[in-house]
């Protein structure tokens, strides 16, 4: 199993802080550019600064919004705005959440892992990531030298036993180890009833010689495709589709027409021919049928330009996408139903990934909570 251990966090002072809720954040990569505006005022030590900074028309090399962000950290740690735990600790960490009409409670730990190659070890990535963010992400990390937020991850735990006794769980400590070695971490069980994973649904632009006519008759040879209604309401279709039984049925939006099609593969020999020679193991995933058979094959979008931002838009909201497609920034927009989570777990122990924004788990980590240092500040009295 993947090693664990309890870390110093690095956390706001309650002191200084009394209300916790102007100092964090939702994780940066939801976070609208209106929002970063909103978070900056909220509070002079909001998390923001930290974790999702600006950018600015005289940035250089040497002065950016990731100096900047490793400058707020040192100086917040001296002022004693943020404050080193005296003891090393695991956070139990529980979100609580309204689900329909429940309320549901999503358990978890946060602890740091070490991290392991990722084609050995116990260590399994789930989807594919987009290389921008990873960029940013790793020159923030060397710019603070902190996790100034957590990597949410899944571990199986067949009876969900790990709620009962997350106060008293054993770790290991490990001689030796650098703090390199280690990633922050909120674990949280593949069996927590309050673990929800939503779908990212996808926008398309760029379609080479856009031809909508040409499309609807290409989708018809492997799919049953059948008019929803034009100008529905987004609660009509998207309840048709999450009560629809048959697998693999998406709905497409056209902005031009406002309509709503389903889309039901009908084909499926379809699929030996678009997974012969690559990921045959997306064949059962309706993210990676809408990535493969419909964004790359009929709509000429290479899977290895999902990733740019000029092609494909990743969005949760149904309204925003509807609206982004009917003003005309983007052609199309496809919608899905979310990835199982014994899909997730079956693709990462084979060692494979899913395509990109494959998963949506709800509700995000806060930012802000604890801050893993991986140097040390001397205390000072």
């Amino acid at each position: 199993m993947a090693i664990i251990k309890p870390f110093q966090g690095l956390r706001y002072n309650q002191d200084f802080i009394t209300d916790m809720s102007s100092v964090v954040t939702p994780p940066y990569d939801v976070i609208s550019s209106d929002g970063q505006e909103r978070y900056y005022q909220i509070h002079p030590n909001n998390i923001i600064r930290l974790d999702f900074g600006k950018d600015f028309s005289g940035d250089t090399e040497k002065t950016n919004k990731y100096t900047r962000a490793a400058e707020f950290l040192s100086n917040w740690r001296k002022q004693g705005i943020l404050k080193q735990e005296d003891a090393p600790a695991i956070y139990i960490y529980d979100q609580e959440f309204l689900s329909g009409n429940r309320w549901q409670v999503r358990r978890g730990f946060v602890a740091l892992v070490k991290l392991e190659p990722f084609d050995k070890g116990y260590i399994y990535p789930h989807e594919q990531t987009l290389p921008g963010p990873k960029a940013d992400r790793l020159k923030l990390t060397q710019s603070c030298q902190a996790n100034l937020s957590s990597i949410f991850a899944l571990f199986p735990d067949g009876n969900n036993e790990v709620d009962s006794y997350l106060s008293a769980m054993a770790v290991s400590k490990p001689e030796g180890d650098l703090p390199l070695d280690y990633v922050m971490m909120v674990c949280v069980s593949m069996n927590n009833p309050g673990l929800q994973i939503l779908p990212a649904h996808r926008l398309v632009r760029n379609i080479k010689d856009y031809n909508f006519d040409r499309i609807l008759k290409s989708l018809k040879e492997s799919f049953t495709v059948e008019l929803i209604g034009k100008g529905c309401r987004v609660e009509k279709f998207m309840s048709g589709l999450n009560n629809e039984a048959e697998n693999h049925t998406f709905v497409m939006y056209v902005g031009q027409e406002d309509a709503y099609y389903k889309l039901l593969l009908s084909n499926e020999k379809l699929l030996d021919t678009v997974f012969a020679n690559n990921h045959p193991e997306w064949r059962h995933l309706d993210a990676g049928i809408l990535h493969s058979a419909i964004i790359h094959k009929i709509l000429g979008i290479h899977s290895t330009d999902v990733t740019l931002k000029e092609c494909v838009k990743y969005v949760k909201e149904e309204t925003e996408a509807v609206s982004l497609v009917k003003s005309g920034q983007y052609q199309l927009a496809f919608f899905l139903r979310p990835t199982r989570i014994e899909q997730v777990r079956e693709i990462a122990m084979a060692r494979k990934v899913m395509p990109p924004k494959s998963t949506y788990f709800y509700p995000k980590l806060v930012t802000g909570i604890v801050i893993n240092s991986l140097r040390h500040l001397a205390k000072t009295s």
